[in-house]
């Protein structure tokens, strides 16, 4: 893996479906809303990253589909590439959905004399629908969390020309606003 392929798994978003589970239980297919497919508008709030070669747009769009399954108290998030679990509280509004992933950021070509490298990327969404059942909107937030896994020693990837943040851990921050797309979109 060259360092750049392990930089754009690090900034491949976990929340637009790296991770898949489980299909829908049949007892709950009947209770779930009706497919909403929103178009996102991302704005960074905040960064303590620095800058390097993992420096994030400061604005960017996305269409999800969220399916909520009021009953089991959860909801899909799904940017095409495989739902995501999330959390749906009681009131039906506010969900949480949390994934990860881990990079190793060594390559063959750049290991020897090394220590090992590892880096977990944690992004956990924050939001609010609008109505409970047929929302049109939403809002929250999105934060990436950036950090070396245990036993890992990445500082040598902090300096330099070709540095790829300024600090670990750090995190990035979004603000993001969603409103249902209509059919025709």
């Amino acid at each position: 893996m060259t360092s750049r392929t392990a930089i754009a798994l690090l900034l491949s978003s976990a929340l637009s479906g790296c991770l898949t589970f489980g299909a829908t239980p049949p007892e709950e297919e009947e209770e779930e809303t009706s497919d909403n497919t929103f178009a996102v508008e991302a704005e960074k709030a905040s960064s303590n990253c620095g800058t390097g070669q993992l420096t994030l747009d400061d604005t960017w769009g996305f269409d999800v589909e969220i399916v909520s399954h009021p009953r089991a108290g959860t909801i899909d998030w799904d940017t095409g590439d495989g739902a995501i679990e999330g959390t749906l509280e009681a009131e039906e509004k506010t969900f949480t959905v949390t994934a990860e992933t881990v990079v190793d950021m060594r390559t063959s070509d750049s290991a020897a004399g090394l220590p090992p490298c590892s880096i977990r990327r944690v992004d956990e969404l924050e939001g609010k629908l609008d109505h409970a059942g047929a929302p049109t909107s939403f809002e929250g937030s999105l934060s990436f969390k950036f950090e070396p896994t245990e036993g890992s020693d990445c500082s040598d990837l902090l300096y330099g020309e070709e540095r790829l943040v300024e600090q670990l851990p750090c995190r990035v921050s979004y603000d993001l606003e969603g409103s249902l797309q209509k059919p025709d979109e």
